[in-house]
């Protein structure tokens, strides 16, 4: 059941970083403001607003049954990305909007590209914040229960998982669904393994917050050298 909640973290992890990164520079650098930015803001903190369960029903009727990917890791990769991608859309933004504009006047004068203004200062410094709200989103989604549960979670398995890209077509076991289904089946399976359950996915999100904040002073220090 770990190893299905980490499977699932890093596979949203990996889908989500390029796509929301690159559409909150886009809406901080490029978009500018006119009807176009203002609708595609709308969406994305209307997407933000929305449940997850919505997300998950969305995840069935598109990827589980319309894609015939079947209740799978990738499935549910694919779901969790689409319930993150606006928090790190939003997250990217108002991080590169928080580098001082005398960085990129400084660049200006010394002759830089707007892509080198980009590249070299602006993404460097605003780098600790993108990266905490990636990771704080995505361990967010590992732990919510409906987009899981509808594209990928299986309670039990008695098999080991195969190796390889093999393993994307299989559905995994994780903390959502175990806690979901403990509760669900009051009296059948052990108030221990329950407790036990929340215990953990509850470490596994500490853990993961605790990684993004050493994440965030570590590149931080490297600025500062």
């Amino acid at each position: 059941m770990i190893r299905g909640s980490v499977l699932l973290m890093v596979g949203t992890l990996v889908m989500v970083l390029p796509v929301g990164v690159l559409g909150g520079v886009f809406l901080a650098e490029y978009a500018g403001n006119n009807v176009v930015s203002r609708f595609i803001h709308a969406s994305v903190a209307s997407l933000a607003g929305t449940p997850s369960v919505i997300f998950g029903l969305f995840g069935l009727a598109v990827f589980v049954i319309m894609m015939k990917m079947g209740v799978s890791l990738l499935a549910g990769c694919l779901t969790l990305a689409l319930f993150t991608l606006p928090a790190v859309v939003f997250t990217t933004e108002n991080a590169i909007r928080s580098v001082p504009e005398s960085f990129i006047e400084a660049g200006m004068a010394l002759g830089l590209s707007r892509w080198q203004i980009l590249w070299k200062i602006v993404l460097p410094n605003a780098m600790p914040g993108i990266l905490t709200g990636v990771v704080l989103s995505t361990g967010r989604a590992a732990g919510e229960a409906p987009p899981i549960l509808l594209t990928a979670g299986i309670y039990y398995a008695t098999g080991s998982l195969p190796r390889g890209w093999d393993i994307l077509k299989q559905p995994v076991a994780n903390l959502p669904y175990h806690l979901a289904e403990g509760y669900r089946q009051g009296g059948v399976i052990p108030e221990g393994i329950v407790w036990g359950t929340c215990l953990t996915l509850m470490l596994f999100v500490l853990i993961i917050n605790i990684w993004a904040i050493m994440v965030r002073v570590r590149v931080r220090r490297r600025q500062r050298w």
